[in-house]
């Protein structure tokens, strides 16, 4: 849907301007059934039989890793809107882009403003997965950096939904650690607050993965909040307004057009697509070529602002200097708590505690009840 607002947009204003001519943008979407054999075919194909001049990643970091090596040796450029894994921009690759802040960072900014708030102490558990080992990883250092006393951290195997043994361990501790901090797949930081709740765990602050409108949904309202989690972006993220943009005017212009399109709010995924395909045309644009090389350095050398953040992009293809956001539930709201400069609220510390004895229902990923 990112994509399909965004072309539409250009293609408004004429579309991409490349030799003195004007040319509507031809998406093609093809289906790569979240596989990785299927999604090499596809890029292959994409790039060989139909000639795309751009290509736009798979969704997560796994399939796109797959895709840039297809990309990487037919030389063609791909930009990867939700890739945000570390280890695919280390591999020194010349055509490959990520419009994510890495998941080193992912929970920076919300360490800070925790520790900022009086936390002393943090409990971290994470997936065994490498993108969440490498989240969780980084998380422990920052921690450390800020003076935070880590007094766990632990790992759990991909798939294990149980998480009432970990909980029981933290519980049991002499002294509780003032934050829970946990990264994971969705249905485990659902599944993780669910298991505190039952348990009457409260830390005095949660953060986790995964939280998002679809993470209030599941868990319900009452049981979000207070609770914090990072985002790439959020329609009030972005500092930038610029009334005469034809693009979008500010983040809270693409919310409201993406959802007068579609009917539904945007999430970060649409907007870092937007954005990925408003940076590909303006590099076009910018050496009025679609020959790959050029299109390249193009993006190497592009720095302009945007709804979603300045796209600008570093020697190994990662944007530059694009903080990643995190957000709290606050009155059935998810308020942009951190970084400091893009902050609409403080952050709750800390948040209230549990309303014993409720009834937790999730549609995406299991019931449970007390």
């Amino acid at each position: 849907n990112g994509f399909t607002l965004a072309a539409e947009k250009l293609n408004m204003a004429g579309g991409v301007l490349c030799g003195g001519k004007k040319f509507p943008i031809e998406l093609v979407f093809e289906d790569d059934e979240s596989h990785a054999t299927k999604t090499a075919e596809v890029m292959r194909a994409m790039i060989v039989e139909d000639k795309v001049h751009l290509i736009m990643a798979p969704y997560s970091t796994g399939l796109a890793t797959v895709a840039s090596e297809v990309s990487e040796s037919l030389g063609r450029v791909m930009i990867a809107p939700t890739a945000a894994g570390m280890n695919v921009y280390k591999r020194g690759y010349n055509y490959l882009f990520g419009m994510c802040t890495l998941a080193a960072e992912y929970m920076t900014s919300g360490l800070k403003a925790l520790k900022a708030a009086g936390a002393k102490s943090v409990a971290m558990v994470h997936e065994a997965k490498v993108f969440n080992t490498d989240v969780c990883e980084a998380a422990r250092e920052t921690a450390k950096n800020l003076g935070f006393e880590v007094v766990m951290f632990k790992k759990f195997a991909a798939g294990d939904l149980d998480f009432q043994p970990l909980m029981h361990s933290i519980m049991a501790m002499k002294e509780q650690p003032d934050v829970f901090l946990g990264c994971g797949h969705f249905s485990d930081s659902v599944l993780m607050v669910m298991s505190a709740k039952a348990l009457e765990y409260n830390p005095k602050a949660m953060l986790v993965t995964q939280v998002s409108e679809a993470f209030v949904n599941a868990v319900g309202e009452q049981n979000a909040e207070g609770l914090l989690g990072p985002i790439q972006w959020s329609p009030s993220s972005s500092e930038y307004v610029n009334a005469s943009d034809p693009f979008f005017t500010s983040g809270a212009d693409f919310a409201a057009q993406y959802k007068k399109r579609f009917g539904l709010v945007p999430s970060y995924q649409a907007a870092n697509g937007a954005a990925a395909l408003l940076a590909g045309v303006r590099a076009i644009e910018a050496v009025n070529s679609v020959d790959s090389d050029a299109v390249r350095e193009g993006l190497r050398s592009l720095d302009i602002p945007s709804f979603y953040a300045r796209l600008r992009f570093g020697e190994d293809g990662v944007i530059l200097g694009k903080a990643m956001t995190t957000v709290q539930a606050q009155s059935s709201t998810l308020e942009v708590v951190a970084p400091a400069h893009v902050a609409k609220k403080s952050v709750v510390y800390p948040k209230k505690t549990w309303t014993p004895l409720a009834t937790m229902v999730n549609d995406d990923a299991t019931t449970l009840s007390r």
